[in-house]
C-alpha cells in the first residue's frame, strides 16, 4: 500500500473513533473519551523526549495520573481561589480579542493605514464649523456655505479663497502642509489620499463642520528623524544684539569645534530641550507648524551635521542631526498600527462591522417603535433621576439567539452610563446613542459567554491553561513547598538514598587548551618543567577538580599522575596536568541539594499519586483501550 492510501487510511480511522466517542477511562467517574485521549496524544506525542512514553499505554499511564491531580485539585476548591480566578480570567480575555473582532477589516485597515504611512500628502482646507449636535437646518445651513466656497475656489483659486472666507472663529481657511496616516481624523485623511494631486475634494463632513480641501501635492513619505536645536528667541529682551546676530555668534563657535550640548544648555531659549542639550523628540511631517524649521531638519543627511542659521516664526535656531527612522516594515509596524486603530475612530468602522455580522448571525429583532416608546419616558426629568413606572416594562425591546431583553433592562442600563452621554443633550440622541450602545454590549457579553461552544479551538486552548494553571497551584502547594521547606524529611531522604549521591574517581588537576597544536606542545612543556604557562597567551587554563564526565575531560584521557599527551578534544588541542586522584567518595547534602530536591519531589508525588488512586477510583476500558492501540 502506497504512503498516501495509508494516510488516508489513518485518518479514516481516527474520524471513525472521534465519532464514536467511547469512554477510555473514568477518574472518580468523571469519563475521559477516546476523542479527547487521541487529541491530546497526537499533539504532545512528537514534544516527548522519552521513546518509552511514546507507548499508548505509558502515555496512559501519564493522562491518568493528570486526570486524578485535576480531580483533587478540584476537591480542595483550588478552582474557586481568587487569585487563580484572576490570572484565568485575565488569560482567557486576552485570548479572546481577536474572537471578538472583526479580524478581516482590521487587516484591510491596516493595509490602507501602511500604504499612506509610506506616502505623504500635501494639503489646503477650509473649514466650515459645524457642532455635530447642531440641527438639521445649521447643519445644512453650513454644507450649503462650504459648497459656496467651493465654487469660488473653482472660479477665483483655491488659495485665494481660502484667505478670502478665512476669520479664525466659524471660517478657516488653511494650509496645511504634508501629514502621513493617523496625523488628521479619519474621514478628512481618506478624502485627502482619495483625491488626485491638483484637484478639490467634495464638501465633507468631520466632527468639526463641514471642509473642502485641495490637493497640493504627494510624495514618498521621509519617516521621522530626530535633531537637537539651539533657538535664540525672537522676543528675548535680555539680548545686546538682535537674535539673528546672536545664532550667528553661536554658529560660529560651533563651526570652531565648540561643543553642540554644551552651548544648548547654556544659551537656548527652549527650556524644555536646553536641559538635554537641545534633543527634541523625534517628529515626522506635519508635526511641526513652521515648515522651514522641519525641512531644514529633514534636509540633513550626516549624523552629527549642523545646519545653517534658520529663522521660524519662533525665532533663530541652528539644528543637529541626531537620527533618521525610515517608516518601518509593514511586519514591524503591524502591532503599533494595530493599537493606533484601536484609539482612532477607525476603530468605529471595526465595531459597526463586527456588529453587523453578530446582529446577522444572531438573528437580531428589535421593536421597530423602539426609540418613539423610549422618548416618552426619558425626559429630562429622567435624566435628573426621576423614578417611573415605565421603567418597569418586561415588554420585549430586542431579542437574539432566543433570548429576549426588556425595556426594563435598557431602562437599567441607561442609568447606570448616564453620565457618559451628558455630552449629547439632544434627548433624541441620548436615547438612539444608548440603545445602541445597550443592544452591542449585550451582543458582546453573550458571543464572549459562548465562545468555547462557537470555538473548538478556542476551548482547547482555555480548558488546557485553566487545567495547566490548576495543576501548577496544586504541585507548588503539595510537592514543590513541601519537599523545600521540609527540611527533616529532606535530609531523612537524602541517609536513605546515599548511594545514589556518590563521587565517582576524581583528579585535582591543571587542563589546557589552544587552538594551535603547536601552542599546545609549548604548553606541555612548560607542565613537564613546572613552570608558569601565565606567559602563554594563546591558551585557556582550568583548574581544579574534575570527574571523568566533567565536559572539558577528552574522553580517552586516563587517571595518571603527571602531564597527558596532547589529545584533539572538541575540535581543540587539549593537556592534562594530574596532580592527585581523588578516589571514590560519598557527597554532602550541599554539594548536591538541588538535585536531591527534586529526587525527593518526585518521591513525595509518587508517593501521593498511590494515595489519590485510592482517593478516586480508576476505571478502564480495557477492549477500547485495544482499539485505540491498534490504530494509533
Amino acid at each position: 500500500m502506497k504512503l498516501k492510501n495509508i494516510t488516508v487510511a489513518l485518518l479514516l480511522v481516527a474520524s471513525s473513533i472521534f465519532a464514536q466517542e467511547k469512554t477510555l477511562f473514568t477518574v472518580n467517574n468523571e469519563p475521559t473519551t477516546t476523542k479527547e485521549f487521541i487529541s491530546v496524544y497526537q499533539k504532545n506525542i512528537n514534544l516527548v523526549q522519552d521513546k518509552k512514553q511514546k507507548d499508548v499505554d505509558e502515555y496512559l499511564k501519564l493522562y491518568v495520573n493528570y486526570k486524578l491531580k485535576l480531580a483533587e485539585a478540584k476537591t480542595l476548591g483550588l478552582d474557586k481561589k481568587p487569585k487563580y480566578l484572576r490570572e484565568f480570567k485575565s488569560y482567557r480575555n486576552q485570548l479572546a480579542k481577536k474572537y471578538l473582532t472583526d479580524t478581516d477589516i482590521n487587516e484591510r485597515l491596516i493595509k490602507e493605514a501602511y500604504a499612506r504611512m509610506i506616502e505623504e500628502v500635501n494639503v489646503n482646507h477650509i473649514l466650515v464649523k459645524c457642532p455635530e449636535n447642531a440641527s438639521a437646518s445649521d447643519t445644512l445651513k453650513a454644507y450649503n456655505q462650504v459648497l459656496g466656497y467651493k465654487r469660488q475656489a473653482q472660479k477665483q483659486g483655491f488659495k485665494k479663497t481660502m484667505k478670502a472666507v478665512h476669520n479664525g472663529k466659524t471660517v478657516y481657511g488653511e494650509f496645511l502642509g504634508y501629514f502621513d496616516a493617523f496625523k488628521m481624523v479619519y474621514p478628512f485623511e481618506t478624502v485627502a489620499y482619495n483625491t488626485p494631486v491638483g484637484e478639490i475634494s467634495k464638501p465633507f463632513r468631520t466632527q468639526f463642520g463641514y471642509h473642502v480641501l485641495k490637493v497640493l501635492d504627494k510624495r514618498k513619505s521621509r519617516g521621522e528623524v530626530e535633531v537637537a536645536h539651539i533657538m535664540v528667541a525672537a522676543n528675548n529682551k535680555k539680548l545686546t544684539t538682535t537674535p539673528k546676530e546672536k545664532i550667528n555668534e553661536i554658529y560660529k563657535q560651533l563651526k570652531n569645534g565648540a561643543n553642540f550640548n554644551d552651548l544648548a544648555k547654556q544659551f537656548s531659549d527652549d527650556k524644555g530641550s536646553a536641559r538635554k542639550g537641545g534633543i527634541l523628540q523625534r517628529f515626522g511631517s506635519g508635526k511641526f507648524s513652521d515648515i522651514t524649521f522641519e525641512n531644514t531638519a529633514f534636509s540633513l543627511q550626516e549624523v552629527g551635521e549642523i545646519s545653517k542659521p534658520i529663522q521660524s516664526k519662533y525665532g533663530w535656531h541652528v539644528l543637529k542631526l541626531i537620527e533618521k527612522y525610515p517608516v518601518p516594515e509593514l511586519a514591524i509596524s503591524r502591532k503599533d498600527i494595530l493599537r493606533k486603530i484601536e484609539r482612532d475612530s477607525r476603530s468605529k468602522i471595526v465595531n459597526d462591522k463586527f456588529y453587523g455580522k453578530l446582529k446577522k448571525r444572531y438573528h437580531y429583532k428589535e421593536d421597530p417603535n423602539a426609540v418613539q416608546k423610549i422618548l416618552k419616558v426619558v425626559d429630562q426629568s429622567f435624566l435628573g433621576g426621576r423614578t417611573t413606572v415605565a421603567e418597569k416594562d418586561e415588554t420585549t425591546l430586542f431579542s437574539f439567539a432566543n433570548k429576549k431583553y426588556s425595556y426594563a433592562n435598557y431602562y437599567k442600563y441607561l442609568r447606570s452610563k448616564i453620565r457618559g452621554y451628558r455630552n449629547l443633550r439632544q434627548i433624541e440622541k441620548i436615547v438612539k446613542n444608548s440603545l445602541n450602545d445597550f443592544g452591542n454590549e449585550t451582543l458582546y457579553a453573550y458571543k464572549d459567554e459562548n465562545l468555547e461552544n462557537e470555538y473548538h479551538e478556542f476551548a482547547t486552548i482555555v480548558k488546557e491553561y485553566r487545567d495547566g494553571l490548576l495543576l501548577f497551584e496544586l504541585m507548588e502547594s503539595q510537592v514543590w513547598q513541601k519537599a523545600k521547606k521540609d527540611t527533616i524529611g529532606l535530609q531523612k531522604y537524602f541517609e536513605n538514598n546515599r548511594q545514589k549521591y556518590v563521587w565517582n574517581e576524581r583528579i585535582e588537576a591543571v587542563i589546557v587548551t589552544s587552538l594551535s597544536k603547536k601552542i599546545a606542545k609549548k604548553a606541555a612543556k612548560l607542565l613537564k618543567q613546572n613552570k608558569n604557562i601565565s606567559e602563554i597567551k594563546e591558551v585557556v587554563v582550568s583548574e581544579g577538580v574534575f570527574e571523568k564526565e566533567d565536559k572539558e575531560m577528552p574522553k580517552k584521557l586516563k587517571f595518571i599522575k603527571g602531564v597527558s599527551k596532547i589529545y584533539k578534544h572538541n575540535n581543540q588541542y587539549v593537556i592534562v596536568k594530574i596532580n592527585k586522584i581523588l578516589s571514590p567518595s560519598p557527597k554532602k547534602l550541599d554539594e548536591v541539594k538541588g538535585r536531591v530536591i527534586n529526587d525527593y519531589q518526585n518521591d513525595i508525588e509518587k508517593n501521593w499519586l498511590l494515595k489519590l488512586k485510592v482517593k478516586y477510583p480508576v476505571k478502564i476500558n480495557r477492549s477500547v483501550l485495544k482499539q485505540v492501540e491498534s490504530q494509533l
